[in-house]
This record gives structure tokens, C-alpha cells and sequence, in this order.
């Protein structure tokens, strides 16, 4: 899980309960983890703050390809909740925009909003919104 300390910051275990059951996106789940805690790290290293922005555009680039996928399949697959749960990952790109933004403004304040919203909003949707797709995908062959 995610813990959040202002003096030392704990990055994200993968745990085997953040698997949904689809191979293709639970690798890529956990290659958005990776992102994030490169981003934990450099943080707890006191690296630059270039080095965090750096890794928030490769991991905004990274989730945009992931949303593509999974929206692709939403469209092929017909999947009934797809408007809601592309907000959300409308939602996180608004996000990322926004924390990209104020991290070249104000390179100090943004870095714990940062890892705080990318772990909860992880964990939030992959074990929710995420979930619900699952047996759809199945159905189509995608495991």
C-alpha cells in the first residue's frame, strides 16, 4: 500500500491483490508502479527536481498508451461503462497536466501532492473501475 511521511516518503509494494487477471494491462499496471516509484525515490534521494518532472512526462506518456488500450477495447467490446471509466482516465491526464505544470512553477509544494494522488488514484481504479471490465475482456478472448 501507499504511505505518505512529508520526511521520508515509502513507495508503492506491488502486492499480487493490485493483479486484475488480464496479463497485457497487469504489466502495464505494474510499469505504471515503477513510474511512481521512481518518482518516490528520487524524492527520498533529494534528486533534482528535472529528474521527477522528467518521470512524470514518460509516465504521463506510458498511462496515455495504456488508456488508449483499454478504451480500444472498450469500443470494440462495446462495454456498457466505458464513458465512466474513460473519465476517469480523462481525469488522471488532467491531473498529470496539471502537476507537470505546477511542479515548473513551483518545484518545492507539488511533490507530495504528487505521489499522494498517482498512488490513490492507482489503487482506487485499478481495484474498482478496472475490476469491472475484467470479465467482458474474458469473454472476449483477452486474458
Amino acid at each position: 500500500m501507499l504511505f505518505i511521511n512529508p520526511m521520508h516518503m515509502i513507495c508503492i509494494e506491488w502486492i499480487d491483490e493490485f493483479n486484475i487477471g488480464i496479463n497485457e494491462i497487469d504489466e502495464q499496471h505494474k510499469q505504471l508502479v515503477a513510474f511512481m516509484n521512481r518518482i518516490c525515490s528520487a524524492l527520498n534521494e533529494g534528486q533534482e527536481t528535472q529528474i521527477i518532472e522528467e518521470v512524470l512526462m514518460e509516465m504521463q506518456n506510458y498511462a496515455n498508451s495504456h488508456f488508449t488500450l483499454e478504451e480500444n477495447y472498450f469500443d470494440e467490446f462495446h462495454y456498457e461503462k466505458a464513458k465512466e471509466h474513460a473519465d476517469s482516465h480523462q481525469e488522471f491526464r488532467d491531473k498529470m497536466n496539471s502537476l507537470i505544470e505546477d511542479l515548473k512553477r513551483d518545484r518545492e509544494s507539488v511533490s507530495i501532492d504528487t505521489i499522494s494522488f498517482l498512488g490513490k488514484w492507482f489503487i482506487g481504479h485499478t481495484q474498482t473501475y478496472d475490476r469491472e471490465y475484467v470479465e467482458l475482456f474474458h469473454e472476449h478472448g483477452i486474458n
